[in-house]
């Protein structure tokens, strides 16, 4: 949102900074280059944000202004935002684990990436450091490949979410098995075990 010292607004936010900074009195002696100067704080300050959670959080600040009349804070703007995206970031959560039936919007796509990735990786970390193959013991079949077994394995410890609505890529390049993958080595490895548990026929 922001290029050098040049303020770069998408309109959305631009309106809703406009509509706080109109609605507040201004300070003592402040002139209109003042004001200009507020709004390119407010810019930069929220750069790190979606423009749509920066401009949810003036609205919001419209009629839940801490420090009414006068203008909130930067440490304000920045705050509400940052609940904001929290209430999002659990919306998105609630679709993925089948709690909610609305799809997250188009522009949520960051957001969907970032705690869906969030989840692999941290799966990911418990095949490294916490399972791998003593999870399984010795049971990987022959036909089964290191890199299957993991996959299963990270399938396995997102059971709870609904795959079925995750990005394909996303999981592919995590190596999550789903489908007919994961129905294949899952067979194989209950086969194994039953194998294991019996003795051979």
């Amino acid at each position: 949102m922001t290029d050098g010292d040049k303020t770069v607004l998408v309109p959305a936010v631009g309106e809703a900074m406009y509509d706080l900074l109109v609605t507040c009195p201004p300070h003592p002696g402040e002139v209109d280059t003042d004001r200009v100067r507020v709004t390119r704080v407010w810019a930069r300050e929220t750069h790190e944000f979606e423009p749509e959670i920066v401009a949810e959080a003036f609205h919001s600040l419209l009629t839940r202004n801490p420090r009414n009349p006068f203008r909130p804070s930067v440490q304000d703007i920045v705050e509400r935002c940052r609940s904001i995206r929290k209430e999002w970031v659990r919306s998105v959560e609630q679709f993925f684990l089948g709690e909610r039936s609305d799809e997250p919007p188009a522009w949520c796509a960051q957001i969907v990436v970032a705690v869906l990735r969030g989840v692999l990786e941290n799966s990911k970390e418990c095949w490294h450091h916490n399972g791998g193959m003593s999870y399984y013991g010795k049971a990987r079949p022959p036909e089964i490949t290191p890199e299957e077994l993991a996959g299963h394995f990270m399938a396995k410890m997102c059971r709870q979410w609904n795959l079925g609505r995750w990005p394909q890529d996303l999981l592919a390049e995590f190596g999550v098995l789903s489908g007919a993958d994961f129905e294949r080595v899952d067979n194989a490895l209950t086969r194994r075990l039953l194998t294991k548990q019996n003795g051979p026929s």
